[in-house]
């Protein structure tokens, strides 16, 4: 099997992504083959050795696993191919950084001094936490 990095499985869309990492995944933790027989694993390798892209013969021998895998791991199967990703969360990290960018900006430029206390904003932000976790204590309390 190729090595996922060195193969074209970037070029896979997303869904079959998932399916040949939680297959692969399912493979690795089943050391005694007892999900996945060790004879599907070979007979989904030789099936897929015709395809001539690393792509190719990942999506086909996952295609072959998949269709092997007992049934009751088929609603894992698809439950764990199937979510679909929040389209904020690719853009969150560059949002984190962004804000953190400009807060570090701005808070320079705060007070006369130019000067930022180095513990007054740990201080306020266990501060905060407590608030947030006494508030939704009392909220659950209330439920």
């Amino acid at each position: 099997m190729p090595h996922l990095l060195h193969s074209g499985f970037s070029s896979l869309p997303p869904e079959t992504q998932r399916r040949v990492l939680y297959l692969r995944c399912l493979e690795e933790t089943d050391g005694s083959a007892t999900v996945i027989p060790l004879e599907l694993r070979a007979t989904a390798s030789r099936a897929a050795e015709s395809e001539k892209t690393d792509a190719a013969f990942l999506t086909s021998r996952a295609a072959t696993l998949a269709a092997g895998v007992p049934a009751t791991w088929q609603g894992k199967l698809s439950a764990a191919t199937g979510k679909q990703p929040h389209p904020w969360v690719r853009w969150l990290p560059a949002a984190l950084c962004g804000s953190a960018f400009l807060i570090g900006w701005f808070t320079n430029e705060l007070g006369p001094s130019r000067t930022i206390n180095v513990l007054s904003f740990p201080i306020l932000g266990l501060i905060l936490w407590n608030l947030a976790v006494a508030i939704f204590s009392l909220v659950a309390h209330w439920k």
